[in-house]
């Protein structure tokens, strides 16, 4: 077997692995986030990272909208401060003491953001 059909069946094995990760495996991993998302007995953080799996997966998490799917050097200051300010709350929730099933509050004081106050003009992302 010469160079040429080593590179063609190399490109056979890894199609053929591509195809069946893309129907198989989606099939598995969807069907994996949908049982871990409805488990109430499964650690909340685990439940809420199948879930969002499962949105952006659909496109019913509205990433693009708030500019989470950018690159942090593509995105305006205001996206940013979204961006940051959500992960912030996101991380205060998951270092909240929860019972399932019952709310629970966020103290402004974990959401409040130690940053500089922003510039009103001559910034790169302005």
């Amino acid at each position: 077997m010469d160079d040429a059909e080593k590179a063609r069946e190399a490109r056979a094995v890894r199609a053929a692995a591509i195809h069946r990760i893309r129907t198989e495996g989606a099939e598995v991993a969807a069907r994996t986030l949908i049982e871990i998302s409805g488990d109430r007995t499964a650690p909340k953080n685990a439940r809420v990272a199948a879930a969002r799996t499962l949105a952006e997966m659909t496109q019913l998490g509205g990433g693009d909208a708030i500019g989470l799917d950018k690159p942090l050097s593509e995105m305006t200051r205001a996206e940013l401060a979204e961006a940051r300010a959500r992960a912030v709350a996101y991380l205060a929730e998951l270092d909240a003491p929860t019972i399932e099933g019952e709310a629970t509050d966020i103290s402004e004081d974990l959401l409040a953001l130690d940053a500089p106050e922003p510039r009103t003009a001559g910034c790169f992302f302005d």
